[in-house]
């Protein structure tokens, strides 16, 4: 594929408008005889964002967008926004000065199957790194619907669970939750606090609730046959948040120290990951939590951790870990593709290999 786009750029990069203005309309028709169309656009001050943002306005058009660097990488790409839009988007944060190529085109290119007309925005403008002050207030935690509870007695760890499941993987971290039950949840020693947040959409497992939710981990030793239902004590019932967001994270993190006070901390992500542009996706909100904003919420939060566990795609990123290393001793990194089943959560509380292994 990659051969394929840098053949693209050199054969037309002499006969295509360079885009200039921002924000900018463009349209165009893609089909077996202009499968892609190619858009330089030069960035003349560093810490841009550019955000190209697709659209089919007839047929039946898939399609796919590449944004790429003067020497052809590819920096980043979007097939579609969901399972059921088959417009794309892309959002870059913090681009330097330079040369850039945006190319839109029909999935698969020449091989593709669809067609029909689109319209492309794009939009380059310098990025927005202040970001408004978390507040973690006992007030600010009360009004998101956290309950005010006496802290616990001080264990040796707390792990803190954050399941980013308004996706297309809500069933995949039900299960992952389940694995916490099953290797025996909290215990005299650990806590084990969860946030799972759900989706209308892709699964019934469960009573099929939605929005998000807070348990306190408890054990569960059914086996694999028993239905699949969180067999741990709710503690808060959040209703619809965005799980995507700093603030969210940041909130649950802080008001699980508060409350489940330890000697060690971790933090275990469950979602969609994207290394440089971020972890936890929220399908429902269209957002993802990104870099400065994993920076901002445990800036915000003030605790060290030992270790926090990626449980998502695409999260071994020098760019993620240089932010998280200011606040983690241990990272355990995620390959590129996570496949479901992903982590075998009952491997991180036993002190002997899993029976389940």
């Amino acid at each position: 594929m990659r051969s394929l786009i840098l053949s693209l750029v050199i054969f037309i990069a002499l006969t295509t408008p360079i885009f200039g203005q921002s924000p900018e309309t463009l349209t165009g028709t893609l089909d077996a005889d202009k499968p892609f169309y190619e858009y330089p656009i030069p960035v003349t001050e560093d810490n841009t964002t550019i955000i190209a943002d697709v659209v089919a306005t007839s047929g039946d058009l898939d399609t796919i967008l590449y944004l790429l660097d003067s020497a052809g990488n590819i920096l980043s790409q979007n097939d579609n926004r969901t399972r059921e839009d088959l417009g794309a988007y892309i959002e870059y944060p913090s681009a330097d000065v330079g040369a850039y190529i945006l190319i839109v085109a029909r999935y698969a290119l020449e091989d593709g199957e669809t067609s029909g007309d689109f319209s492309l925005t794009i939009n380059t403008s310098p990025t927005i790194t202040e970001l408004p002050p978390y507040d973690l207030s006992t007030q600010a935690l009360d009004a998101a619907g956290y309950p005010i509870l006496a802290p616990q007695a001080p264990a040796e760890w707390t792990v803190l669970v954050y399941y980013g499941a308004d996706t297309d993987l809500e069933e995949a971290l039900i299960v992952d939750l389940k694995e916490f039950e099953l290797a025996g949840g909290s215990s005299e020693g650990m806590n084990i606090i969860a946030f799972i947040d759900r989706s209308p959409d892709y699964s019934t497992v469960s009573d099929d609730w939605s929005g998000a939710k807070i348990y306190a981990v408890t054990a569960n030793t059914a086996d694999d046959s028993a239905p699949m239902t969180i067999n741990s004590q709710e503690i808060a019932t959040l209703g619809a948040v965005d799980s995507g967001d700093g603030l969210t994270l940041a909130q649950f993190v802080a008001w699980g120290i508060r409350h489940y006070p330890a000697n060690h901390y971790a933090l275990a992500f469950g979602s969609h990951g994207a290394g440089w542009a971020g972890v936890i996706t929220d399908d429902g909100a269209g957002s993802i939590i990104t870099l400065p904003e994993l920076d901002h919420a445990m800036r915000a939060v003030n605790q060290p951790f030992e270790l926090v566990i990626n449980d998502a795609c695409l999260m071994s990123s020098a760019e993620y870990h240089s932010v998280m290393a200011r606040y983690f001793s241990t990272s355990f990194a995620s390959p590129e593709v996570v496949v479901d089943p992903a982590l075998n959560m009952t491997c991180l509380l036993y002190t002997s290999p899993s029976p389940r292994d």
